[in-house]
């Protein structure tokens, strides 16, 4: 078949680094040129073999709820309501049946909930202050502008400052697995509530990760600024049964369905990701940043930066999209912390995109409930010569006709095995597939996220202190967290 046989034509392979690797030239070779690349026998300090299903509990040794996606018929990720469990539930359910996966845990989500509770026990609380109150699924699991992987604004965080006086600029205990330089001004030194504290700690290292169990940063790439660190954990059982298409339905009734494993759906992210498979195998179908209008995205493509950060538009497919800029960072957000430092602003700009938010929640006239990042292509596409002949053939002109420039685009493909890592910068668009192992179908992996540099110095990887000065408040809660801990 002509068209299976240029899409294969068009598939390349990332590089992949297999002995001692220089923090420096990785990011001089990689980093900087917004490529990925491919560990594999490289060091890294997480203790993977702690990580396994079988010992992952009592390491962790963490004890509070977890919110676990329950999958459907199309896959995981479909804006349902996740259920909550216990670690030790969860491994135990895993062991047996593929229908749970724990992604990204959200420290907002845990305080909404509690906030609609405390609505509904009290009688005093207006509807108009209750409709402010809610998020749909969708956006919760989303994050900040649909998927930042920092969910927590600045100017959201500022509530939770202590009011305490501001500290002489000495330097308290901090991480030492980071390395980056910071030149903020005292502001960025003053002291941290319990509440700033706690939600720092769990926005960094999400449940049940702690600090006590893994680095604030690989060694890999100490000056870029992390902002997440999460585990991601299922099970893949192989299925027999041939899959039928449904004509009668716009997409086939594909959904998110790939012969023999699990798909994360085609979409890209606005933070650069070190993702470290403990266990099970992955396949990464990527694509660069300028493939975008290609790939049919919800969202309607505004910019595509150098850095690779994709922007845009806020209108009916993005109605509550904030702009950022080259880092990943809120627009708005960067004029608040400028203003916070007494430098001359628009103050316009955050009154124009406060009152375009609060018509467009009371409108709620978005046609879209995904992110403007995923895409609409069905991740089946990507693995077309998976199937039996005569499906190949109908799917193939199913994507000729309603994505014609998908079979053509060029795109790369990336399998990890167990212990590999794979860099990928901010933009790249990529469908994830999860394989189980051999012995019991479980998948496990931890993502670090970093805000992505926009300067191509390995000391100071970014322009301006934007994401250096709220890291320094995010280092110290960790650090004052574990003396907590000690004590």
């Amino acid at each position: 078949m002509d068209t299976l046989k240029r899409r294969k034509q068009a598939s390349q392979e990332v590089a992949t680094i297999s002995g001692p690797c220089d923090p420096q030239g990785l990011f001089s070779g990689y980093v900087v040129r917004r490529e990925p690349v491919k560990f594999s026998g490289v060091e890294c300090e997480v203790e993977s073999e702690k990580f396994q299903v079988d010992k992952i509990v009592d390491y962790l040794g963490y004890d509070g709820p977890l919110k676990v996606e329950r999958r459907d018929a199309h896959g995981f990720g479909g804006g349902r309501e996740r259920q909550e469990m216990f670690l030790g539930e969860l491994v135990e359910k895993l062991k047996a049946d593929d229908s749970y996966y724990l992604t990204t845990q959200y420290e907002r989500e845990e305080n909404q909930e509690g906030e609609m509770e405390n609505q509904q026990e009290s009688e005093e609380e207006s509807e108009d202050e209750s409709e402010d109150e809610e998020e749909s699924e969708e956006e919760i699991e989303a994050g900040v502008n649909g998927e930042s992987k920092l969910n927590v604004t600045k100017s959201e965080l500022s509530g939770l400052k202590s009011e305490f006086t501001e500290p002489d600029g000495s330097d308290n205990e901090s991480d030492s697995s980071f390395s980056g330089s910071f030149s903020g001004s005292v502001d960025d030194y003053i002291d941290l509530s319990p509440e700033e504290i706690h939600y720092r700690v769990k926005e960094l290292f999400q449940p049940p990760l702690t600090p006590q169990k893994l680095p604030i940063s690989p060694s890999l790439f100490p000056t870029l600024i992390p902002q997440q660190i999460n585990l991601w954990m299922g099970r893949c059982n192989k299925r027999e049964q041939p899959f039928k298409l449904n004509e009668s339905l716009p997409d086939l009734g594909l959904g998110r369905y790939v012969p023999n494993g699990q798909s994360s759906g085609l979409h890209h992210d606005h933070a650069d990701n070190l993702y470290i498979l403990v266990s099970g195998r992955k396949r990464f179908t990527i694509f660069p940043p300028a493939s975008g209008p290609s790939l049919a995205t919800v969202g309607t493509i505004r910019k595509i930066y150098d850095s690779g950060i994709i922007d845009y538009e806020h209108d009916k497919n993005a109605p509550l999209w904030r702009h950022i800029r080259d880092d990943g960072a809120l627009e708005t957000e960067v004029l608040r912390w400028k203003s916070d430092r007494r430098e001359k602003i628009d103050e316009s700009v955050i009154l124009e995109e406060e009152e375009r938010l609060n018509q467009t929640k009371d409108s709620s006239n978005s046609s879209s409930s995904s992110p403007p990042s995923f895409s609409t292509i069905p991740p089946a596409l990507l693995h077309i010569d998976e199937f039996d002949e005569k499906i190949q053939k109908r799917l193939a002109d199913f994507a000729n006709k309603t994505y014609p420039e998908l079979l053509t685009t060029s795109r790369y493909t990336v399998w990890l095995q167990k212990g590999d890592m794979l860099y990928l910068p901010a933009g790249w668009f990529h469908e994830v597939t999860s394989f189980g192992d051999n012995d019991d179908n479980i998948h496990i992996a931890i993502n670090y996220w970093f805000a992505p540099p926009n300067a191509h110095s390995f000391e100071a990887p970014y322009k301006d202190n934007y994401w250096s000065s709220d890291f320094a408040r995010t280092r110290e809660a960790v650090s004052e967290w574990k003396i907590n801990q000690k004590s």
